[in-house]
């Protein structure tokens, strides 16, 4: 799915992108009303903002397969609550989950080497975490969130 191929189209509900291999920078950036989006087990790569001010968004199924969320892919996504980062990703990319202010439960693998900043910044119902031992963690990834308990 090329560079901001439905950016922008409000209406649009839900994704299903089963024989799908990359998604592009800005794909779905501001899709207000989507909610839903499964992605295919041949997703290797999401870009950058890709899915940045999707409102609405609740769901994100993120195959295991995917090596690559780019800087800010979920930014401004206020209704997304739950993620879970998928197995093959060694980068949480900046902003990745900036603004996300409804997120409140977040599986990180040990594959994650890093945690750049702002990834998190702004996470504000974001308040427990589970970080594997050997992930380094920028100063400000988890910038003006409320985490009483990081482990």
């Amino acid at each position: 799915i090329g560079k901001k191929a439905f950016a922008w189209c409000r209406k649009l509900e839900f994704v299903k992108a089963s024989g799908v291999i990359e998604i592009g920078d800005k794909a779905f950036m501001g899709c207000e009303s989507l909610t839903d989006i499964t992605l295919g087990s041949k997703v290797k790569r999401v870009g950058k903002k890709a899915f940045a001010y999707c409102i609405e968004l609740t769901h994100a199924l993120l195959p295991g397969g995917i090596s690559e969320l780019g800087a800010s892919a979920f930014e401004g996504c206020r209704a997304l609550t739950e993620v879970v980062l998928p197995e093959n990703l060694k980068i949480v990319e900046s902003g990745m989950f900036y603004a996300c202010t409804s997120l409140s439960n977040v599986s990180i693998p040990r594959t994650v080497r890093y945690i750049d900043e702002t990834a998190f910044a702004y996470c504000i119902s974001l308040n427990e975490i589970d970080i594997p031992y050997s992930t380094v963690v920028n100063k400000n990834a988890f910038f003006e969130c409320n985490i009483e308990k990081a482990s």
